[in-house]
C-alpha cells in the first residue's frame, strides 16, 4: 500500500481455493460440451447423408435414398425426397418421350410438303402445301399445350363448346 509517508507491503497468507474450482468447473463443462457435440452430430448424420444425397441430385444423380432412421421425421424426409425423385425421374421420362413423339409427327407433314414441293407448281399443290403448314402450325399448339401441361407450368381453362363445335373438331 503506498502513502505519502512511506510504503507498507502486506502478504495474504490465506491460501485460494476459488480458482481451483472455476477452472474445474471449466473443465467439466468442456467435456459435456463435447460429448452433447458427438451425441448431436451422430443424431444429424441421417440428414447429413440427406444433405449429400441432395448435393448429388444437383450434379444429376436421380438415384434413391435407402435410409431408415429411429427418428419419423428423418424417415419422412426419406420417404418426401424419394417421393420426389420419382416424379423427377417421371417427368424426364416423359418428356423425352414427349419429344420422341413430336419429332416423329413434325417430320410426317414435313415430308409430305417436301413431296408437294418436288412436283410441278400450280394451284393445287400450292392450297396442299398451305393445308401441310396448317397442320404443322395446329400440331405445335397442341405440342405446345401437351408440354406445359406436363411441366405443370399450365391449367387447363375450360371452353365452352358446342356439339357442332367438337364434332368439327373430331
Amino acid at each position: 500500500v503506498y502513502n505519502p509517508i512511506g510504503s507498507l507491503y502486506l502478504e495474504d497468507l490465506e491460501e485460494d481455493y476459488t480458482l481451483i474450482l472455476i477452472h474445474s468447473i471449466f473443465a467439466i463443462l468442456l467435456g459435456l460440451q463435447t460429448i452433447l457435440f458427438m451425441v448431436s452430430k451422430k443424431m444429424l448424420t441421417p440428414l447429413m447423408d440427406v444433405e449429400r444425397h441432395f448435393k448429388r441430385m444437383e450434379g444429376g444423380d436421380y438415384s434413391e435414398v435407402a435410409m431408415t432412421s429411429q427418428y419419423k421425421e428423418i424417415n419422412q424426409i426419406t420417404h418426401s425426397y424419394n417421393k420426389a425423385i420419382r416424379h423427377i425421374s417421371y417427368l424426364l421420362e416423359t418428356r423425352e418421350m414427349f419429344n420422341k413423339i413430336f419429332m416423329h409427327e413434325m417430320k410426317t407433314p414435313l415430308a409430305k410438303g417436301m413431296f408437294y414441293l418436288k412436283n410441278e407448281p400450280s394451284l393445287k399443290t400450292h392450297e396442299q402445301i398451305h393445308t401441310v403448314f396448317e397442320a404443322i402450325n395446329t400440331q405445335l399448339n397442341t405440342f405446345k399445350t401437351l408440354e406445359e401441361l406436363i411441366g405443370k407450368n399450365e391449367t387447363i381453362l375450360p371452353h365452352p363448346h358446342t356439339l357442332n363445335s367438337l364434332l368439327e373438331e373430331v
